[in-house]
Protein backbone atom coordinates (compact mmCIF):
# COMPACT_ATOMS: atom_id res chain seq x y z
CA UNK A 1 0.00 0.00 0.00
CA UNK A 2 2.77 2.60 0.75
CA UNK A 3 4.21 1.57 -2.74
CA UNK A 4 1.02 2.85 -4.44
CA UNK A 5 1.04 5.99 -2.40
CA UNK A 6 4.64 6.44 -3.30
CA UNK A 7 4.04 5.70 -6.70
CA UNK A 8 0.65 8.37 -6.90
CA UNK A 9 2.60 11.35 -5.26
CA UNK A 10 6.00 10.84 -7.50
CA UNK A 11 3.15 11.01 -10.40
CA UNK A 12 1.40 14.25 -8.94
CA UNK A 13 4.36 15.84 -8.45
CA UNK A 14 6.03 15.02 -12.06
CA UNK A 15 2.85 16.94 -13.49
CA UNK A 16 4.00 20.70 -12.10
CA UNK A 17 6.66 21.21 -14.62
CA UNK A 18 4.24 20.33 -17.86
CA UNK A 19 1.03 21.99 -16.70
CA UNK A 20 1.95 25.24 -14.23
CA UNK A 21 2.83 27.19 -16.95
CA UNK A 22 1.07 25.24 -20.01
CA UNK A 23 -1.29 27.19 -22.26
CA UNK A 24 -2.65 24.47 -24.35
CA UNK A 25 -3.08 24.96 -28.07
CA UNK A 26 -5.43 28.03 -27.99
CA UNK A 27 -8.43 29.39 -29.29
CA UNK A 28 -8.53 31.59 -32.81
CA UNK A 29 -10.41 34.13 -33.90
CA UNK A 30 -12.17 33.50 -37.24
CA UNK A 31 -13.56 35.68 -40.03
CA UNK A 32 -14.87 35.46 -43.42
CA UNK A 33 -13.35 38.01 -46.06
CA UNK A 34 -14.50 38.12 -49.65
CA UNK A 35 -15.12 33.94 -49.90
CA UNK A 36 -12.08 33.12 -47.67
CA UNK A 37 -12.36 32.21 -44.18
CA UNK A 38 -9.05 33.31 -42.26
CA UNK A 39 -8.35 32.42 -38.62
CA UNK A 40 -6.02 34.18 -36.48
CA UNK A 41 -4.56 33.15 -33.06
CA UNK A 42 -1.94 35.04 -30.68
CA UNK A 43 -0.41 32.74 -28.10
CA UNK A 44 -2.17 29.74 -26.97
CA UNK A 45 -4.83 29.70 -24.59
CA UNK A 46 -4.53 33.84 -24.34
CA UNK A 47 -2.09 36.40 -25.53
CA UNK A 48 0.41 36.95 -22.67
CA UNK A 49 2.66 40.03 -22.00
CA UNK A 50 6.42 38.91 -23.56
CA UNK A 51 6.84 37.10 -26.64
CA UNK A 52 3.70 35.32 -28.62
CA UNK A 53 3.53 33.22 -31.99
CA UNK A 54 0.80 34.42 -34.34
CA UNK A 55 -0.82 31.82 -36.62
CA UNK A 56 -3.05 32.89 -39.62
CA UNK A 57 -4.80 30.01 -41.27
CA UNK A 58 -6.58 30.67 -44.37
CA UNK A 59 -8.95 28.22 -46.53
CA UNK A 60 -11.38 29.17 -49.23
CA UNK A 61 -15.25 28.70 -49.19
CA UNK A 62 -14.74 25.00 -49.72
CA UNK A 63 -11.97 24.46 -46.82
CA UNK A 64 -9.14 24.13 -49.16
CA UNK A 65 -5.95 25.70 -47.94
CA UNK A 66 -5.00 28.77 -49.78
CA UNK A 67 -1.16 28.72 -49.85
CA UNK A 68 0.09 31.81 -51.91
CA UNK A 69 -0.97 34.51 -49.57
CA UNK A 70 1.35 37.51 -49.13
CA UNK A 71 0.31 38.61 -45.30
CA UNK A 72 1.18 41.97 -44.39
CA UNK A 73 -0.05 42.32 -40.19
CA UNK A 74 0.07 45.26 -37.81
CA UNK A 75 -0.21 45.11 -34.06
CA UNK A 76 -1.03 47.68 -32.09
CA UNK A 77 -2.31 48.29 -28.79
CA UNK A 78 -5.98 49.81 -28.82
CA UNK A 79 -5.51 53.82 -28.35
CA UNK A 80 -8.51 53.71 -25.82
CA UNK A 81 -6.81 51.41 -23.83
CA UNK A 82 -3.65 53.70 -23.41
CA UNK A 83 -3.12 55.14 -19.90
CA UNK A 84 -0.12 55.95 -19.31
CA UNK A 85 2.71 57.56 -20.65
CA UNK A 86 4.33 54.69 -20.66
CA UNK A 87 1.90 53.07 -22.87
CA UNK A 88 2.23 55.73 -25.61
CA UNK A 89 5.84 53.61 -26.64
CA UNK A 90 4.10 50.86 -27.58
CA UNK A 91 4.16 51.08 -31.34
CA UNK A 92 2.46 49.54 -34.18
CA UNK A 93 4.25 46.68 -34.61
CA UNK A 94 4.82 44.56 -38.03
CA UNK A 95 4.56 41.10 -38.00
CA UNK A 96 6.75 38.74 -40.28
CA UNK A 97 4.80 36.18 -41.46
CA UNK A 98 6.22 33.08 -43.01
CA UNK A 99 4.12 30.09 -44.61
CA UNK A 100 4.77 26.85 -42.29
CA UNK A 101 5.56 24.68 -44.40
CA UNK A 102 4.19 21.33 -42.69
CA UNK A 103 0.72 23.22 -42.88
CA UNK A 104 -0.35 24.65 -46.23
CA UNK A 105 -2.24 27.44 -45.75
CA UNK A 106 -0.77 28.32 -42.72
CA UNK A 107 1.22 31.13 -41.59
CA UNK A 108 3.59 31.57 -38.72
CA UNK A 109 5.60 34.69 -37.34
CA UNK A 110 5.77 36.28 -33.22
CA UNK A 111 4.95 39.23 -31.84
CA UNK A 112 6.29 40.91 -28.66
CA UNK A 113 3.45 42.35 -26.65
CA UNK A 114 4.74 45.38 -23.77
CA UNK A 115 1.46 45.81 -21.88
CA UNK A 116 -1.87 43.58 -20.75
CA UNK A 117 -4.99 45.43 -22.70
CA UNK A 118 -6.78 45.36 -25.43
CA UNK A 119 -4.81 45.18 -28.86
CA UNK A 120 -5.74 45.25 -32.66
CA UNK A 121 -3.77 43.23 -35.94
CA UNK A 122 -5.19 44.37 -39.13
CA UNK A 123 -3.73 42.83 -42.11
CA UNK A 124 -3.94 42.50 -45.35
CA UNK A 125 -4.35 39.50 -47.37
CA UNK A 126 -3.01 39.96 -51.19
CA UNK A 127 -3.13 37.14 -53.36
CA UNK A 128 -3.48 37.30 -57.38
CA UNK A 129 -3.82 41.15 -58.11
CA UNK A 130 -6.52 41.07 -55.72
CA UNK A 131 -6.06 43.00 -51.85
CA UNK A 132 -8.24 42.13 -48.81
CA UNK A 133 -7.87 43.92 -45.32
CA UNK A 134 -9.44 42.35 -41.81
CA UNK A 135 -8.95 43.64 -38.34
CA UNK A 136 -9.39 41.46 -35.28
CA UNK A 137 -9.06 42.34 -31.83
CA UNK A 138 -7.97 40.74 -29.16
CA UNK A 139 -6.94 40.87 -25.01
CA UNK A 140 -3.11 40.62 -23.51
CA UNK A 141 -3.34 39.48 -20.21
CA UNK A 142 -0.21 39.51 -17.64
CA UNK A 143 1.98 36.31 -18.01
CA UNK A 144 2.30 34.10 -15.10
CA UNK A 145 1.14 30.75 -13.56
CA UNK A 146 -2.09 28.39 -14.42
CA UNK A 147 -3.63 28.91 -11.08
CA UNK A 148 -6.60 26.78 -12.21
CA UNK A 149 -3.80 23.78 -12.72
CA UNK A 150 -1.91 25.06 -9.32
CA UNK A 151 -5.39 24.43 -7.64
CA UNK A 152 -5.93 21.13 -9.02
CA UNK A 153 -2.58 20.55 -8.01
CA UNK A 154 -2.91 21.49 -4.75
CA UNK A 155 -6.42 19.24 -4.19
CA UNK A 156 -4.50 16.05 -5.74
CA UNK A 157 -1.76 16.29 -2.86
CA UNK A 158 -4.75 16.86 -0.06
CA UNK A 159 -6.65 14.19 -1.28
CA UNK A 160 -2.91 11.95 -1.40
CA UNK A 161 -2.49 13.26 1.90
CA UNK A 162 -5.78 12.74 3.37
CA UNK A 163 -6.02 8.66 1.98
CA UNK A 164 -2.71 8.48 4.02
CA UNK A 165 -3.62 9.19 6.76
CA UNK A 166 -6.77 7.17 6.93
CA UNK A 167 -5.29 4.28 5.70
CA UNK A 168 -2.26 4.73 8.16
CA UNK A 169 -5.06 5.27 11.11
CA UNK A 170 -6.76 2.21 9.98
CA UNK A 171 -4.49 -0.11 10.66
CA UNK A 172 -4.76 -2.28 13.52
CA UNK A 173 -2.56 -2.14 16.82
CA UNK A 174 -0.64 -4.95 18.45
CA UNK A 175 -1.15 -5.87 21.90
CA UNK A 176 1.73 -4.35 22.93
CA UNK A 177 0.20 -0.49 22.03
CA UNK A 178 2.91 0.17 19.27
CA UNK A 179 1.69 0.32 15.40
CA UNK A 180 2.97 -2.43 13.34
Amino acid sequence: MKKNLLVMAVLALALIPSGLFADGMGAGMGKDVNGLKVEFMVGGTKAKVGTNQVTVSIHDAQGKAVADEAIMLEIAMDQGAKMTMDMDKEKTKSVMMSADATSPGSYKGSVDLGFKGKWIADMELSRAGSTDKASFDFEVFEAGPDWTFLAFFALVIAIVIAGAAFLRSRRKKPEGGKAA
